[in-house]
């Protein structure tokens, strides 16, 4: 069990929101809907495993993740609870393929099943289940969508997406808390 301890909660100051209106354009325009839209915004800093992590909470909501490189992500906990990040780019997978990656393993190309969106490599993307279109993980591309569409239609071989956040993971744990 990672230990985990949430040591500040408050609400983000006028300021604070324009400094994450401006970062949040490296997640598309959903993201940036989400913060014009939303009543209340709050700033939440917990240590996980001795790693700091700060999370956004809209509107009682945690949807947004600040990781130790500094890079936000969506939150695949929030994502899946308000059914958010239609603008995401998505990596479709067949049943074996969600299961492994839940359970924290790489996204291989022969699990995939399509590619929706453009995207270089180091993208954040989400991996959906193609039988119940839900989110089971998000996840850094290892390669483009274009190299990953063509493996795809060739049968290649080679890993596709590096998950960072799967269900029940400390990320995920640290959301339910803050929720």
């Amino acid at each position: 069990m990672v230990l985990m301890r949430v040591k500040a909660r408050y609400p983000l100051s006028k300021k604070e929101r324009r400094t994450l209106a401006k970062n949040l354009e490296s997640l598309g325009r959903w993201a940036e809907e989400l913060l014009s839209s939303a009543g209340k915004v709050e700033l939440a800093r917990a240590l996980i495993g001795g790693t700091e992590v700060v999370a956004y909470i809209f509107d009682g909501l945690p949807l947004i993740i600040e990781a130790k490189d500094g890079i936000l992500e969506p939150c695949l906990y929030g994502l899946i609870r308000g059914r958010l990040g239609q603008g995401l780019p998505r990596v479709i997978v067949d049943r074996g393929a969600a299961s492994a990656v839940a359970r924290g393993a790489r996204l291989m190309i022969p699990g995939i099943r399509s590619v929706e969106g453009d995207f270089g490599e180091g993208a954040i993307v989400l991996v959906v289940d193609e039988d119940s279109g839900v989110p089971v993980a998000v996840g850094r591309a290892l390669m483009s969508s274009e190299e990953m569409k063509r493996l795809v239609e060739s049968k290649g071989r080679g890993a596709a997406v590096k998950p960072s956040q799967r269900p029940g993971d400390p990320y995920w744990r640290l959301c339910e808390q803050l929720a």
